[in-house]
């Protein structure tokens, strides 16, 4: 009698036989959804449903006898534990022996036309949910040498084979109620967006907007809503004329009478309100018009748009000016993120003396237990909406896992092992007794449980933390952007031949995505820093088996007047930390810290208590805070 498939097994042999009817050779199942979303909705998480895995970026090939899944650094721990490697293999990016999606596909297509006397190797890909720059880079990779062909699908096929499957059925998707912030909890009203938006357009001679990106949605209505986690946005579309708005949102909505504000704040707006379903059709009747002028963004639209819009005279492409304009934050933006990073640091001080005195009391603490503690203690602030991404907290090895989103139950913090927490949340407080805010936070810390560090934990953790203040003590000139500052911030670890596998930062939205463009720090990020841009700082080691060291701050560009640039005296821009958290002075040897750097922390430890003797009440934990806070010498 023949074995049984795995669930896993099953579903790749039901789409392999859906690609056989639709003649492809492989399919690509990209990470992302309709959205492009980094955070994905459960309905529309195609690669987890297939895969097992669960992190926010990994894509897959599938092919007649193979299937692989492509990670970068920050999954190379946790990948093989969450996929059956008895029928997919990973592909750990960034190791001197992984192939890359690209290559591949050239092996496989190699392989099928010289078995095939040259036939061409047919590659699917849903164009409704990969970048028009990922797609180029995708192409350009391969090239024409190997017999590639692209077939961009509309329709993605794992989504019948989902429909159909009654092991693990496909979630219905039930669209969450939108809600308007107030015009000064946002700092700039919608119609005063729109306004700017389309002096933009008009002055690049552009005609369309296309608007994919949830978030740009949310933005530029400022609206927000629950349907993907983590992330208050809504599964939303528009698009933006010279003379119209037209919003395309769940069908649900637009009859629901509790959703008649919502509708009315649009029609204001001098817009209308379509199905979401009606989003592409919408861009084929533009297509047909000969002044039709769209401005195209490859990095942050899905290729499907640059199929029906994208040969158009006259397209510009370019970053979506929406994009641009919500990096930068306004003052309003910059007080709530302020706000919520002072919420923010009372929960996770909390937290951190939560945990030491229940350490000290020898009382059994896991992971989870760490990560429910968190997200309770972010959740006393009435203002919080909810986490902005899942809480990792991961001990010992876990670690090293630089994702690891799973804290485990039963997995027991130990002494003399790290403890790496890396968390996050969403506030809004719009009215009440207070001027309203809202804002998004993420920090990390990496502390000792209970005994005396080790020599080699003591010198990793030191190395991280100079690469963190080395960035976070910088002054640039205006111009600079992440991919200069990224060197900065590892030169402490590549002085050591050390190195970490993902950016030393990124950007962050208001009350919006935790992780968010143009800017960063890495070498991905060309995007100027402009004042009011609020940037990660996050350097880290990991090694597996031994653990894993994060050290992270948002911190926001500032002007810097009293430290003018000699050639031009314009002034220079440096990072102000929004969060006060102390870093584990336990940790650090304090001889491979320079004054410089020495004195950069124990004003930053000197600023996180002053600021916790202003939020906080409790004597004993501020008494235990003060001896975290001490200032270091060598």
């Amino acid at each position: 009698m023949p074995t049984a498939l795995s669930p896993t097994a099953n579903k790749l042999a039901q789409l392999r036989q859906r690609m056989t009817d639709n003649q492809l050779h492989a399919f690509v199942v990209p990470s992302g959804d309709d959205f492009l979303n980094e955070y994905v909705p459960t309905h529309l998480n195609r690669r987890q449903w297939l895969s097992g895995f669960t992190g926010s970026a990994g894509d897959m090939v599938i092919s007649a006898t193979d299937a692989v899944l492509f990670v970068d650094g920050r999954y190379h721990e946790q990948v093989d534990s969450q996929i059956d490697t008895s029928v997919i293999r990973s592909e750990k990016l960034g190791t001197a022996t992984a192939k890359s999606l690209t290559e591949t596909l050239i092996a496989h297509a190699a392989k099928h036309t010289s078995n095939n006397a040259g036939a061409p190797y047919r590659v699917g890909v849903p164009a409704t949910c990969v970048s028009q720059a990922a797609y180029q880079r995708w192409q350009q990779a391969v090239g024409n040498t190997h017999h590639v062909h692209w077939v961009p699908i509309t329709q993605h096929p794992a989504d019948a084979v989902w429909e159909a499957n009654h092991e693990s059925p496909r979630p219905q998707w039930q669209p969450s109620p939108w809600r308007m912030l107030s015009d000064e909890v946002a700092g700039q009203s919608a119609a005063d967006k729109l306004t700017t938006l389309r002096s933009t357009l008009a002055k690049h001679h552009a005609t369309v907007l296309p608007i994919t990106a949830t978030d740009e949605v949310a933005w530029l209505l400022n609206i927000r809503a629950d349907d993907i986690p983590h992330t208050p946005v809504a599964l939303a579309m528009a698009c933006v004329t010279p003379q119209a708005l037209t919003v395309f949102m769940a069908k649900p909505l637009l009859d629901d009478p509790a959703q008649a504000a919502t509708r009315q704040h649009i029609q204001s707006l001098g817009g209308t309100c379509q199905p979401l379903g009606q989003f592409y059709p919408a861009l084929q009747q533009l297509a047909t018009l000969p002044t039709t002028k769209p401005w195209l963004d490859a990095a942050n639209m899905p290729a499907a748009v640059f199929t029906v819009l994208g040969k158009h005279e006259g397209a510009i492409k370019r970053t979506s000016p929406i994009h641009s304009a919500k990096a930068v934050k306004n003052n309003n933006e910059l007080y709530g993120m302020r706000q919520a990073h002072l919420a923010a640091s009372v929960a996770l001080c909390t937290v951190w003396y939560q945990l030491h005195t229940a350490l000290q009391q020898q009382q059994p603490i896991s992971e989870a237990d760490v990560s429910q503690w968190i997200e309770a203690a972010y959740r006393q602030h009435p203002a919080c909406t909810g986490l902005s991404f899942p809480s990792i907290v991961g001990t010992g090895e876990n670690g090293a896992i630089v994702h690891y989103g799973t804290p485990n139950p039963k997995r027991l913090l130990q002494p003399g092992e790290l403890v790496l927490f890396d968390s996050g949340a969403q506030y809004c407080s719009d009215g009440g007794s207070t001027a309203p805010w809202m804002g998004t936070t993420d920090t990390t810390r990496t502390i000792v449980v209970g005994t005396t560090p080790s020599e080699k934990q003591r010198h990793r953790y030191t190395l991280v933390l100079k690469s963190h203040i080395a960035c976070a003590m910088q002054r640039f000139p205006k111009g600079t952007n992440g991919i200069q500052i990224d060197a900065i911030g590892r030169s402490a670890l590549w002085q050591q031949g050390l190195d970490f596998m993902h950016g030393t930062g990124h950007g962050v939205g208001c009350y919006l995505g935790v992780h968010e463009g143009p800017i960063g720090i890495s070498k991905g990020y060309s995007t100027a820093f402009t004042p009011g841009m609020i940037t990660s700082i996050e350097p880290g080691y990991y090694e597996s088996g031994w653990g894993g060291i994060r050290l992270e701050n948002l911190v926001e560009v500032i002007e810097t007047p009293e430290h003018p640039l000699a050639t031009t005296g314009d002034p220079m821009l440096a990072f102000k930390p929004l969060i006060y958290v102390p870093f584990d002075t336990t940790l650090i040897d304090a001889t491979l810290l320079t004054q410089a750097e020495q004195g950069w922390l124990n004003d930053y430890h000197a600023k996180t208590l002053a600021h916790m003797n202003e939020q906080l009440t409790d004597s004993t934990l501020l008494a235990w805070l003060s001896q975290r806070c001490q200032a270091i010498t060598s």
